[in-house]
């Protein structure tokens, strides 16, 4: 007897979770194309404009050194802080009605 879940014997998605779901997707998306638009930047700035790049910043670190480095973990930083203030506030009172609730019935 085989423990897999055939995929198509499952019920359909509720509305709600679709719509939570395609709400989430969007966001991740569009923060990854972000971040890719960024990735993507710093190779075609090195390209099109190297003296700009080779320009000697920060302990002397050079710019394209700062962005690929620094800049982009702070980026991601920033893109996941995002998406934690959407989903709390998507979510922050639903968990807290829940969370009232067995309160009140525990």
């Amino acid at each position: 007897m085989s423990n897999k879940v055939n995929v198509n014997n499952l019920p359909p998605l509720d509305v709600e979770v679709k719509n939570v779901m395609k709400s989430e997707f969007n966001l991740a998306f569009w923060l990854s194309v972000i971040y890719f638009i960024f990735l993507f930047a710093v190779p075609v700035l090195n390209w099109t404009a190297p003296a700009l790049m080779k320009t000697r910043i920060w302990g002397g670190m050079s710019l394209t050194w700062f962005l690929t480095s620094i800049f982009a973990m702070i980026l991601a930083f920033l893109i996941a802080a995002v998406h934690v203030y959407f989903y709390q506030n998507k979510f922050g009172a639903d968990i807290e009605e829940t969370q009232t609730r067995r309160e009140v019935f525990h």
